[in-house]
């Protein structure tokens, strides 16, 4: 039986349930510099969650320590039971999470939520409307990201566009220096191992550019008929919540869900000279500052 001891640890922890988010914990454990490694907590919430938390073992180890999850109420009892001085999470927003995280709180006292950016539902203020809103809110329920009385700071890369939508909550923002594209690039080889992502077959030919489709939480079918026709090499990149993937027209490469948008951007430009994201609203536009990758929204496609 695991016992809880009676004073906080000064160890730090990452709840984490996306790729992405996983980018921007390491993005953060690396500029905070943290006295011991912190608890990266995976969830089985994205495609091959289980080998990425295995791979992070032989990854990054200055930085962190994976620890694996099959459910959030499991990760969350193992968060209560081991008294984090420090706590990173996804998402305070709703009720739900309120009452986990005030629990968690009131058993230890002294322990600090913070929220990290998760792309771009953090920067979002329309989540509820009327007067749910305004209950929500004089209660101290979140009603957008970091709003919640129980999260002390928010960790993002924009804090004046935070603040501008959030004007109240400006106070809690708190800068992300280390940029997402640049932490792509130095490591690019040592996260296509985190992620088993060996790559891509390019064409024997000598293409210079390629075309690829960000699903949203359902393939768009009509959409990838068309997209079989588009020149250049073609990809197709499955959120990363999607665990079963239909079959693919012959000439469209399947990328594997688990793989983050921003870490197969950046491992394309090094192979073509113009990248092309056709997507229903990416967070990854957000992060991959290129004049070579041109994002183009599938509303927008005729």
């Amino acid at each position: 039986m695991t016992t809880i001891s009676a004073k906080s640890s000064d160890k730090k922890a990452f709840l984490i349930s996306k790729p992405l988010q996983l980018l921007v914990a390491l993005c953060i454990a690396q500029e905070k510099k943290f006295i011991d490694r912190a608890d990266f907590i995976i969830i089985d919430a994205f495609a091959k969650s289980k080998q990425v938390a295995d791979s992070l073992s032989t990854n990054f180890q200055t930085m962190q320590k994976p620890v694996y999850f099959s459910t959030r109420g499991a990760a969350l009892n193992h968060i209560c039971k081991n008294r984090y001085s420090t706590l990173f999470v996804d998402c305070d927003v709703g009720l739900k999470n309120f009452i986990i995280f005030r629990l968690l709180k009131i058993i230890n006292p002294e322990l600090s939520v913070n929220v990290y950016e998760e792309g771009l539902g953090t920067y979002r203020f329309n989540l509820y409307y009327g007067f749910k809103k305004i209950c929500m809110d004089f209660f101290g329920v979140g009603v957008y990201f970091g709003s919640s009385s129980n999260v002390d700071n928010i960790y993002v890369y924009q804090v004046d566009e935070y603040i501008a939508c959030v004007p109240k909550n400006g106070h809690k923002a708190k800068q992300i220096s280390t940029v997402l594209s640049d932490f792509l690039h130095k490591n690019l080889s040592e996260l296509m191992r985190v992620f088993k992502f060996s790559g891509f077959e390019t064409s024997p030919s000598d293409i210079s550019c390629c075309s690829v489709y960000l699903s949203s939480w359902e393939l768009d079918k009509r959409f990838l008929k068309n997209f079989g026709t588009f020149a250049g090499d073609l990809f197709c990149k499955p959120h990363p919540h999607i665990k079963e993937i239909p079959k693919l027209n012959s000439n469209v490469r399947l990328i594997d869900a688990s793989v983050p948008a921003e870490l197969l951007i950046a491992g394309l430009l090094s192979s073509y000279e113009t990248v092309t994201i056709y997507h229903h609203g990416t967070s990854a536009q957000r992060y991959i500052k290129s004049k070579r990758v041109n994002f183009i929204e599938i509303m927008n496609v005729e």
